[in-house]
């Protein structure tokens, strides 16, 4: 086979790919991009869409190393601080948030207001247990995007959880919630915040709704727990 007939079944097989992952069939885009990957291990396209179909199926190792792999190559169809970001989530849920933020470093010495990376950065920072750090993450994205819910509801929760400014993590909550009341987790942040500020029977309620629209949290049923030991 020529370079110009390896060249066309690479297309052929990628764009069968791109076709099966928007009908969120990834069993079938790995099997055409593995065989495209025996023809061009290097490929940068190739290796995206590798990326992207094992992080969609959560295999989030193997996303990894196709995330890392393609930032060593050269390449042009999609932006590097993209690339970066798709890595560091796939790290994120692999639970590497060290490592996450590393990544996440390196896109805000270049655009320290990057929303998206932020908010990540807030979420490594939480579960890493550095609510200040992640409190000043989530400020910079409302600083930004004034109305990034996510970041409200975080921190909501997180003022409240580190105990102080709970004026300010009710109104957080609130805005959460407004925009959209049948959400558990906004429900369980502004019981949550009624607990720490001391209002049992508004906590107890939101909480209780909480758990009726996802009765298979653990969070919200920790939470409850916590309330009714007061």
């Amino acid at each position: 086979m020529g370079a110009e007939d390896i060249n066309i079944r690479i297309r052929a097989l990628i764009d069968s790919a791109v076709h099966s992952i928007g009908k969120e069939d990834f069993e079938n885009a790995i099997e055409d991009l593995k065989a495209a990957e025996v023809l061009d291990k290097d490929n940068p396209e190739v290796i995206y869409n590798l990326g992207i179909s094992h992080s969609r199926q959560g295999l989030h190792k193997t996303a990894v190393t196709y995330y890392w792999k393609l930032m060593d190559l050269p390449f042009e169809f999609v932006e590097l601080r993209n690339v970066k970001k798709m890595l560091s989530y796939s790290l994120i849920l692999g639970e590497s948030y060290e490592e996450a933020l590393s990544v996440l470093a390196q896109i805000l010495r270049i655009t320290p207001m990057d929303a998206t990376s932020n908010g990540l950065c807030g979420y490594c920072y939480e579960k890493l247990g550095r609510l200040d750090e992640s409190i000043a993450s989530h400020r910079k994205v409302l600083d930004v995007e004034p109305s990034n819910i996510n970041s409200c509801n975080s921190l909501a929760f997180l003022l409240a959880r580190r105990g102080s400014d709970l004026d300010e993590a009710l109104t957080f909550a609130r805005r959460a919630l407004a925009s959209n009341p049948e959400s558990p987790a906004y429900c369980d942040t502004i019981g949550y915040v009624y607990m720490k500020r001391k209002q049992p029977e508004l906590a107890k309620k939101f909480m209780k709704q909480a758990l009726e629209k996802a009765p298979a949290s653990l969070e919200i049923r920790s939470h409850l727990s916590e309330l009714l030991k007061i």
